[in-house]
């Protein structure tokens, strides 16, 4: 169960459920080399400006009346230039929130854009070049090792193809399509994913390894405007565990910080007159386009703070449903074209962005951190009401288990359970009380008590 933690408050920043940041893509050569490119989009002023006709984008000061044919966003978070690096787009859009997943708060990561815009780019990357998920997957490793504590991570990978969710991680996933589950919970409902396989990974090379393994399961085609274009949303999921201290104290227990980041590379909004999309790429595009409309539609509820949000309207609203309604801390990453020739769809990016900027939360949400403990060896149950109160330990707490030293060295053949031996060491000596669980011990003559529990194991 999830509990505040007064010790440890959340990272400046994160108290804001979206955080939006614009990224433009340079200039492709094919652009260039057909001598048809028009600029259409500028960053001035912490702004983004974008010609909606096909005309020079020129900015004097902030002060200036916009040109016709210009529009301005303001207010986004972090602007990112054709000239930023991966390095960059890391400080501006997932630096904050890896190191809240490291205090416990669950987090998540979403690039979303027009096709060929760099999405796949922002958040996968290459080896040369590590995008969002290896640079988080870094810091979460490099972090951990700098504080002393020791981390757990588990990654699962998935895809969203045809409104079908299969596990990129195993060889025949493409043909198991793996069912949502809703999870209502005290502050927010989750989704879980049934059957969706879990990897240990320690590394960055691991996260690394998984991602290529499940990128080569992962629906691409070729289009007129990309040449490996994704034919799906992909979810990569890492399940934080974060032990302070050591795993194992003297009293045999221990807590960590436990918190979920979600890795999320949306398949791009496209025109089909543009993609030259036919056949199966086609009917790619019209789920694509689908599914992404009903996520615009579940963010225009989440900001005009309507009272039902239509989280169940498509399958990838519904897996998205912990990034965006639930107890997360979640940053966008818009991708935009500079080319005239899609100002259009950046447009309709800039203003989805714009909308998610709007969406507001308790500030709660990023203060809860879940702690899990690692029981006692000897407690197999809890302990009864009426028992709850301090008493002593019990001495011979260790026979509970007898281990096969013990066994050896008295000859004793034992078949039963711990507790049955208990019983009838009682049935012999009835001068003894035993309470099992570490309860109340009463005996007169500790031997006879230890010979009774031989007796009774023989």
């Amino acid at each position: 169960m999830p509990r505040r933690a007064a010790s440890a408050p959340p990272p400046k920043g994160l108290t804001r459920p979206v955080k939006v940041c614009v990224r433009v893509r340079p200039v492709l050569e094919r652009e260039v080399e057909h001598g048809t490119y028009h600029g259409c989009i500028a960053i001035a002023h912490e702004r983004v400006y974008i010609s909606t006709e096909d005309k020079p984008v020129l900015i004097g000061s902030k002060d200036d009346p916009l040109p016709e044919g210009i529009r301005a966003y303001p207010g986004f978070d972090g602007l990112l230039d054709q000239d930023a690096s991966q390095e960059d787009v890391f400080q501006s859009a997932g630096r904050e929130a890896v190191d809240g997943v490291l205090l416990g708060l669950n987090a998540a990561i979403m690039a979303y854009g027009q096709t060929s815009t760099g999405k796949t780019h922002t958040m996968v990357g290459d080896r040369t070049r590590p995008g969002l998920c290896l640079k988080a997957a870094g810091h979460l490793f490099s972090e951990a090792a700098l504080c002393g504590s020791q981390i757990e991570v588990q990654a699962s990978f998935l895809q969203l193809y045809l409104n079908h969710i299969t596990d990129l991680l195993v060889a025949d996933g493409h043909e198991r399509s793996l069912k949502l589950r809703e999870v209502v919970g005290e502050e927010a409902t989750d989704t879980k994913v049934e059957g969706l396989s879990e990897r240990l990974v320690q590394s960055m090379d691991d996260v690394a390894a998984v991602l290529e393994e499940g990128n080569r399961r992962r629906q691409q085609a070729c289009t007129a405007l990309n040449a490996s274009s994704s034919r799906s949303h992909a979810v990569l999921i890492l399940n934080v565990s974060l032990w302070t201290g050591t795993r194992s104290d003297e009293e045999g227990e221990a807590e960590a910080t436990v918190a979920k980041l979600y890795l999320v590379d949306l398949a791009g909004s496209e025109r089909v007159k543009d993609s030259a999309a036919a056949g199966d790429r086609f009917t790619e595009a019209v789920h694509i386009n689908k599914s992404l409309f009903a996520l615009q539609g579940v963010v225009a509820a989440l900001a005009d703070g309507k009272p039902h949000v239509p989280f169940r309207n498509d399958p990838l609203t519904q897996l998205l449903r912990p990034a965006l309604g639930g107890n997360c801390c979640t940053t966008l990453v818009a991708t935009v074209s500079p080319a005239q020739r899609h100002s259009r769809e950046s447009e309709g990016t800039l203003n989805f962005a714009s909308s998610c900027r709007r969406i507001r939360g308790e500030a709660a949400v990023a203060v809860f951190v879940n702690s899990v403990k690692k029981p006692r060896p000897w407690e197999s149950a809890p302990k009864a009401k009426e028992e709850a109160e301090e008493v002593a330990e019990c001495p011979w707490a260790s026979l509970a288990t007898l281990d096969g030293s013990h066994k050896e060295d008295q000859g004793i053949s034992c078949g039963g359970t711990a507790p049955h031996a208990w019983d009838k060491a009682v049935a012999y000596y009835s001068r003894a009380t035993i309470c099992c669980a570490g309860s109340k011990w009463e005996s007169s003559d500790e031997d006879v008590l230890l010979h009774a529990l031989l007796l009774g194991l023989a």
